[in-house]
């Protein structure tokens, strides 16, 4: 037999009740060399069983369990062994593709040789879908990207990164599992490591509703976001990104580690005492890898007030942010 065109992965963790729609969306495509490989995180509620009737019906879909890891990149590690494609797909439970979308996207990457094919993306909440699409880079879906300049737009999502990738460059690469968001890092180091990004057709149909993705409710392991913006940076350092570009990260670095260091002083009494410890000690971290001489050199006023209050302590900024004088820092996800 010979190995598909595409494999899809999509790990799973009590997502009954989005599960149905997501396999009809996977159904529908109207190209159907691909496999679907499904992992479950040890689910408790139906999860299992629906898989199961799934692939029961369809021999493209592949169902496994693993112990339960709590987070997405213990199970990209997982599958990677078993994504035999020649591309790879990722979605999530309670996301779907548009009908076309593999087609589209798998046609793109065959005339152009990219490792990378971005489609269009729509965040979907039940029903309520963004005004406005994601497409291509500022609406231009006829570019072609070097895999540097797409890192520099994927930094501040001018372009998402639910892509068709090469199975070979995303084996090359590799995931861990340091942070629960380290598929964040490693999709960067993607398209870092891309032949070339182009875009394409089809709509992906990212799924926004969910009360219980860990992007929707504040934990510890939210503050894993901060980890790995701290890796991003010392990814650009160690690929000597110009100076200008590494302020601009860092200044954005800065405005994401004090809104969660302000999240940690308002809610943090309701962590236990190691979580508290571990999400401090974070903070910490990434305010010590900050060069605010750097920001204050490339980012203007801003970037000057940045260092002055933080030569006199963290709470005299976080007053600044608070009352509005330091606004307009762009939140990295």
């Amino acid at each position: 037999m010979t190995n598909p065109a595409i494999s899809i992965f999509m790990p799973v963790y009590n997502g009954g009740k989005y599960l149905a729609r997501t396999f009809d969306s996977i159904a529908g495509q109207t190209f159907g060399d691909f496999e679907v490989i499904c992992v479950d995180d040890s689910s408790t509620d139906d999860s299992l069983q629906i898989l199961q009737d799934r692939a029961a019906g369809d021999h493209r879909i592949k169902v496994f369990v693993k112990p339960n890891g709590g987070n997405v990149p213990k199970s990209w590690l997982f599958a990677l062994p078993h994504l035999t494609g020649r591309y790879i797909f990722y979605l999530s439970q309670d996301d779907m593709l548009a009908a076309d979308l593999l087609e589209l996207t798998y046609k793109k990457a065959v005339e152009t040789g990219a490792d990378a094919v971005v489609p269009d993306m729509v965040e979907y909440r039940g029903g309520n879908e963004t005004a406005k699409p994601k497409s291509g880079l500022f609406g231009n879906k006829d570019l072609q990207l070097t895999g540097r300049e797409a890192f520099r737009h994927s930094l501040k999502w001018d372009i998402h990164a639910f892509a068709l990738w090469k199975a070979e460059l995303v084996k090359r690469i590799g995931f861990d599992d340091l942070a629960t968001n380290s598929d964040e890092y490693a999709t960067r180091n993607f398209f870092l490591n891309s032949n070339k990004v182009v875009f394409s057709g089809g709509t992906f149909y990212y799924g926004k509703e969910n009360p219980d993705a860990i992007t929707r409710k504040l934990s510890v392991k939210r503050f894993d976001w901060c980890i790995t913006n701290l890796r991003l940076l010392r990814l650009m350092k160690a690929h000597h990104f110009d100076e200008k570009e590494i302020a601009s990260f860092n200044y954005d670095f800065w405005g994401h580690t004090m809104y969660m260091d302000m999240l940690l002083k308002k809610y943090g009494k309701s962590f236990g005492p190691d979580e508290r410890a571990r999400a401090t000690d974070i903070i910490a971290q990434c305010y010590g890898s900050m060069d605010f001489d750097l920001i204050a050199r490339y980012k203007g006023a801003k970037g000057r007030m940045v260092k002055a209050l933080f030569s006199h302590g963290r709470g005299l900024a976080q007053c600044a942010v608070s009352i509005g004088l330091l606004v307009g820092t762009k939140t990295i996800r």
